[in-house]
Parts: C-alpha cells; sequence; structure tokens
C-alpha cells in the first residue's frame, strides 16, 4: 500500500465576539509534520457546533477538541494502536463532558452536533454526535459514513459520542465532515457533484460562491483529499486559498466595529501541551505588560491634557480611522484575490475534467461541461475586471500548461468547444461587392432559382437581386417605401416568393414574376410583433417572445393569430430566438433545439454555446438538414435529420468580420453569406 497523505481545506464562520451570535462553529485539523512527536499517529479533524450562546459553547468546543488531542496523540501507552488510542480519546471525552455538567452547566447537552476523526495511513476512524454529517468520494460514487439519521441524540453527557466507524482509505478519495447547516443549505446533488469534482480548495471557494446571501453563522467544514507524495508531486500547488471564512465583513463600518471588540477564538491551534507553554511565558511577561501598559496610559495622559488637545485628539481619531480603513481595505482586496484565484483554479480542474471526458469518447458529457465553464468564465471575467487577477496569475507557479491570464484561458476553453463541436473554418469566394452602392448594408438573404435577393438595412429597405450565373448586381423595381424595417424573411412554401416581417409589425409579400410588393391583410386583427417569420402550405407562423403565433390562409387574406405552441405550456420554448416549419416546427432556444408535429414535441437535440441566441433557422431538403445562423458569435451550424436530429458541423468564414445572413441551396451543395460589404459563397 503507498503511503497517503491528506491535502485539506477549511471552511469556517467568520469569528465574532460570543454575544453576537448565539452558537459557536468551527472545524479544526491537526496534522504533525513527519519529525513532530505522533507524526505516525495520523493526522486529528473535528468539526463542531454548539447552540448554546455565550463563552460556554467556546468551552465545550474547546474542550472536546483539546481532550481529543491530548488523550490520543500525548498518552504514555505506546502498545496501543491508532484505533486503540482514538477509542480511548473518545471516551475521555465523554468523560470530561459529564464532568463539565456535574459543574453545572448541562445547557449544551441535545445542542451539540460534531464529528471527530484519525486517519492514520489508509485507515479512518470517525465518531459522531447530533446532526453533523460525514460522506466518503471515491470517483463519481459517494457514501455517507457519519449520518444524523444513524446517531439519535445521547441520553447523558457521557455517552456523547456513540460507537466509532472505521475504514479504508485510497488514494483519490475525498471526505466531507460538515455540520447540519450547510447540508441544509445546499443540496446533497449539488454538493457531491462539488466535492467529487472540484479540488478541496476549489471546493470551499464554489461553496462559498453558492452560500452568498445565506446565513453562514451555523456553517463550517472540511474537505479532505487523500493522496501520495507522489501524485502531490505531479501537481503544481498554487496560490489558492486553503481556509475560507464565512461572513467576513463587506463594510468599513463593520470591520471597525468587529475590530474595536475582542474576537471570540476561531480554533484550537495547539494541543494542550502547546496551551500550557503558552500559559508559561504569559505569566512570565505579564508584569513586563502591566508596565508598558502604566508608561502608555501617562502618554495618553499627557497627549490629552494642554493647549491643542482638541485638535490632536481630531487628527488621532482621523489617523485611526484611516488605518481602521486601511486595513479594511487591504483585508478585503487580499480575500476577493484569493477567491478569485480560487475560482480560476477550480474552473481549470473543470476543464481538465471536459479534456478527460472528450478523451474517453463521451463528447456530450465534455461539450456539457464546456458550456458550463463558459458561462462561469464569462462570470470571472466580470467578477475580476480591474482586481488584477492576470498580474497575481503571472507570478504564480502553475502547472506547465495552465494559461497565465484569464483572456488566454477563455481562448483555450472556447477553442476545445470548437474542437468538440466540429469548427470548420471555410474561406469563401466573393459572388458580388456592395461596394458599387454607397452605403448599402443588406442583412437579410434568400435564393431561389439562379437569383439572390437581398434586404438593406436602411429605413428604405431597398431590394436588391443578384444574379448567381452573371454576378450581376441591380435594384428591384418593387415599391419598399412604405416596407419600414425589414425584421424577419421567409421564402413562401409554393416558392413563387417571399413573406416579409417588418417592425411596424406587418407582413408583405414578394412576388418573383412581377417583382413587386403587396402588404398582406389580417382579418379582424393586427399582426402580432414578432421576431420571425415561416411559410408552410398557404399558413403562416410568426415567433413572438413567448409563443409562436400560427396565420391561416383565408379568401380576404390571413385569420388572426392563434397561439400554436405557447411557452406557458412549454418551458423549452421560452426564450425561444430562430423558427423554421417544414410541415415540423423547429424552434431553437437555451433548452436546445426542438421540433414539433402537430403541436406535439418529437425531440430534442443540444445546441452548441456558439449557436445559442441564433437569429436564422432554415429547413433544407424538406427538412433533412436544418442550418442555424448566429450574427452574434459569426458561426453557422447545422444538423442532420435524417432517422433523428443530430448536431452535425458548425462553420466559420475567413475574412469576414461580421455574418448578418446565411442560407444553403442543397441542388448545387453551395452555401450563400453576407458578410461585411460582400455576398459570399462556400461550399461545406
Amino acid at each position: 500500500m503507498p503511503e497517503l497523505i491528506t491535502h485539506t481545506a477549511r471552511l469556517v464562520p467568520y469569528a465574532k465576539r460570543p454575544k453576537q451570535v448565539p452558537s459557536y462553529v468551527t472545524a479544526y485539523s491537526y496534522e504533525p509534520m513527519p519529525d513532530d512527536p505522533g507524526a505516525n499517529l495520523g493526522n486529528l479533524f473535528v468539526v463542531v457546533e454548539v447552540l448554546v450562546s455565550g463563552r460556554t459553547s467556546e468551552e465545550i468546543a474547546d474542550l472536546i477538541i483539546e481532550t481529543l488531542g491530548d488523550r490520543y496523540y500525548n498518552e504514555a501507552n505506546e502498545s496501543a494502536d491508532a484505533l486503540g488510542r482514538f477509542e480511548a480519546a473518545v471516551k475521555a471525552a465523554n468523560h470530561e463532558l459529564a464532568e463539565y455538567v456535574n459543574q453545572g452547566n448541562a445547557a449544551w447537552i441535545g445542542k451539540l452536533s460534531a464529528v471527530v476523526a484519525v486517519q492514520v495511513g489508509e485507515q479512518l476512524h470517525l465518531a459522531q454526535t447530533g446532526s453533523a454529517e460525514a460522506f466518503l468520494y471515491r470517483g463519481r460514487a459517494h457514501a455517507r459514513i457519519a449520518s444524523s439519521g444513524n446517531n439519535a441524540r445521547p441520553a447523558a453527557a457521557s455517552k456523547t459520542f456513540g460507537s466509532i466507524a472505521s475504514g479504508q482509505l485510497e488514494a483519490g478519495d475525498r471526505v466531507l465532515m460538515a455540520t447540519p447547516a450547510l447540508i441544509h443549505q445546499l443540496s446533497l446533488q449539488k454538493l457531491h457533484h462539488i466535492i467529487a469534482e472540484t479540488s478541496p480548495n476549489g471546493a470551499i471557494s464554489e461553496i462559498m460562491q453558492l452560500l452568498r446571501g445565506s446565513s453562514v453563522d451555523r456553517i463550517a467544514a472540511l474537505v479532505l483529499e487523500i493522496t501520495t507524495p507522489e501524485l502531490a508531486a505531479l501537481q503544481v500547488r498554487s496560490e489558492k486559498p486553503a481556509e475560507i471564512q464565512l461572513g467576513t465583513p463587506e463594510n468599513a463600518f463593520e470591520a471597525a466595529k468587529l475590530a474595536t471588540a475582542p474576537l471570540a477564538q476561531a480554533t484550537v491551534n495547539s494541543s494542550r501541551r502547546m496551551g500550557g507553554a503558552a500559559r508559561t511565558a504569559w505569566q512570565q511577561a505579564r508584569p513586563h505588560g502591566q508596565r508598558l501598559l502604566q508608561r502608555l496610559a501617562g502618554l495618553a495622559r499627557q497627549f490629552l491634557a494642554g493647549p491643542g488637545a482638541r485638535r490632536r485628539l481630531i487628527i488621532a481619531g482621523t489617523i485611526a480611522a484611516a488605518l481602521i480603513l486601511g486595513l479594511w481595505w487591504w483585508h478585503t482586496s487580499q480575500a476577493r484575490a484569493a477567491q478569485l484565484v480560487g475560482r480560476y483554479q477550480a474552473d481549470y480542474q473543470r476543464y481538465q475534467l471536459a479534456i478527460a471526458a472528450d478523451a474517453e469518447g463521451n463528447k456530450s458529457d465534455a461539450r456539457k461541461q464546456l458550456t458550463s465553464l463558459q458561462a462561469e468564465l464569462a462570470s470571472l471575467s466580470r467578477a475580476a475586471a480591474g482586481t488584477g487577477l492576470d498580474q497575481q496569475l503571472k507570478h504564480m507557479a502553475l502547472a506547465e500548461s495552465e494559461p497565465t491570464s484569464l483572456a488566454a484561458f477563455v481562448t483555450l476553453v472556447n477553442n476545445k468547444a470548437d474542437q468538440i463541436d466540429g469548427l470548420e473554418r471555410l474561406t469563401p469566394t466573393t459572388v458580388v461587392s456592395f461596394a458599387q452602392v454607397q452605403g448599402l448594408k443588406p442583412t437579410e438573404l434568400e435564393i431561389a432559382g439562379d437569383n439572390a435577393y437581398l434586404f438593406d438595412s436602411s429605413s428604405q429597405s431597398h431590394l436588391y437581386v443578384v444574379n448567381l450565373s452573371t454576378k450581376k448586381l441591380r435594384l428591384s423595381s418593387a415599391d419598399t417605401s412604405k416596407l419600414g424595417a425589414v425584421v424577419s424573411t421567409t421564402l413562401s412554401a409554393a416558392g413563387d416568393g417571399i413573406f416579409i416581417l417588418t417592425h411596424q409589425p406587418s407582413v408583405w409579400f414578394y412576388q418573383f414574376s412581377n417583382d413587386s410588393l403587396t402588404q398582406q391583410t389580417i382579418g379582424l386583427d393586427t399582426w402580432p410583433t414578432a421576431k420571425a417569420i415561416a411559410s408552410y402550405a398557404t399558413n403562416l407562423y410568426l415567433l413572438g417572445d413567448d409563443a409562436i403565433y400560427k396565420h391561416v390562409h383565408t379568401y380576404t387574406g390571413y385569420s388572426p393569430k392563434t397561439s400554436y405552441l405557447s411557452a406557458a405550456d412549454n418551458n423549452a420554448l421560452a426564450n425561444t430566438s430562430a423558427l423554421a416549419v417544414d410541415g415540423s416546427v423547429y424552434a431553437l432556444s437555451p433548452s436546445g433545439l426542438q421540433q414539433y408535429l402537430s403541436g406535439t414535441l418529437k425531440q430534442t437535440t443540444e445546441v452548441p454555446s456558439t449557436l445559442i441566441g441564433a437569429s436564422r433557422l432554415r429547413s433544407i431538403s424538406g427538412g433533412a438538414t436544418i442550418m442555424a445562423v448566429s450574427p452574434k458569435t459569426q458561426r453557422i451550424g447545422l444538423w442532420s435529420n435524417t432517422s433523428s436530429l443530430l448536431f452535425s458541423k458548425q462553420y466559420q468564414l475567413n475574412n469576414a468580420t461580421a455574418l448578418y445572413d446565411a442560407t444553403y441551396d442543397d441542388q448545387t451543395n453551395t452555401g450563400y453569406a453576407l458578410v461585411n460589404g460582400r455576398l459570399v459563397q462556400f461550399t461545406p
């Protein structure tokens, strides 16, 4: 069995005066160095919550920690193994708690929750009381190793800690020990994912982010990672916070108020033998301290007496306030920097997990992880603005492949996502340049036969026609003066023209045969505000903010809107950005690309993050291929739809700084796109 070592991260509430909170909560770990006495006895871990106000709660916690440490490490019986020593230490703690009750201090009974444990090599021994919990994580599996459900509260102080649980550890295992408040604040599913997938330091940083705005006075936890010296040597340790205090003051007033008050002891930092040495040193230093205080008092009286005392007092107060504010600012900056670095490191580990998933052939899982990571990095970029995070990263000891700037990390993640999404970069050829028409900026494109139809984004919305054979550009003779701004276009199902949705809102029809525009009428209603239009058979479909409307063709025009599909009835339709209809209805939203038939959802497939929010969706070859265009990210995506709807490819056009619209001619296997100043063609 290889030698096992631990990497521990600690989460504790910010230490306040005992009168400020009705409890005392802390997490403690003692991990002796190899040359320390008792190093062969392993590590001691304690998480404790005492729901009693005042000093009593702190005294109970100190009593448990000091008794366990003293009896486990300092017991003279050298023959006893680790389990025997731990059993004796637990019994001693129970005895000390009973003695404390005999002195008239019984208010804490029934209000104590704690997990105590020792880890010696591959052995873990653990005892528990109250509602504190502990979990073991091995790979993606987890097991509860201490639970309030298995341990009723003791009837007597002498039985506070009951039976001891023991188990075997392996390299890679992780252990969480926590007060009950953490389990109540976060779902177990979310907590298990964080601990299992993130380093201890990254885990406490992520937990801290999730707890923002919540009550954290009763939350403490230890996260342990079991590893080997060899594995630890392969991982370059960076400056990540191994301890986080929840509820740190966030304003100068609170910081100053707490700075002028005694702080409650957060943890016990040594065993009882160290405490004895400290008491001896204090007794020796006490006379010198008294003389120093008397001298300082005399100087203070001189300072406050005589001429100009008031002015000196104001100056002194100003200096003191400036020092307090400066200390608070420094503390806040350091804490903020540590949090950001912790988030960065946790994100990089998430990236490594995505790489591993891709290497194992699980591209779907890798894509989901990278999509989530892209959103997290966008949040981190906003939070890190002006904090100097990149400067810190440049001076840190990072892994060889780890980026030294946030921008480089974002690029790395985006490139990997592009690789998994099958991104291909194509170099298009120019069909026609718009430089010959001053100010022409078409944003909508339709291809029919040998012609391309372009709608200008100007207020006049001029319609231009490009002959794809001769590559000649001409202005249509159709009167577009009343058209207004064009929102969306679609080829008619009959193939005889183009339906045009405008901003008024209004719907127009451009007829190929006579090069004319006709405004479409609607019976007893007005056209709804919409962002996309589609045509099938003789009906029109419009995409509103929260519904897809259907308009049936009548003898006099079109019927009033009917809600064909609604986000109120189907959450997957929320925030739909694009629409296509070919008998089936296709809707693209952050939930995915959905296919509906007769108003019923038939299938949904994932959408790469770079295509979420795409504004154009087209059905090609009767639905055999679905095409999406995202001007925001300048990406074109294709889904195959033969036996099932599956994402196929993603394209980006070289030498194009802006992409407005694109379509595809399946007869010639040629794609066309409106880019900055040009109509171009490409072969997918």
